[in-house]
């Protein structure tokens, strides 16, 4: 569950990075997407190690 979350996060950080870039700028967009970027990685690795404890 925390890696599907995590691929979410990152599909999100994507499509907020596209659209500031292709469409119109978004406030804070940078802020935007490296939290949920970080957030991304954090909830991937974290899914993967539990995970891998089980």
């Amino acid at each position: 569950m925390l890696v599907f979350v995590g691929a979410l996060s990152f599909m999100i950080s994507d499509s907020l990075l596209a659209i500031n870039k292709f469409m119109q700028p978004l406030p804070l967009a940078g802020l935007a997407v490296m939290l949920t970027y970080l957030l991304a990685q954090y909830l991937i690795v974290e899914g993967v190690v539990r995970h891998d404890k089980n």
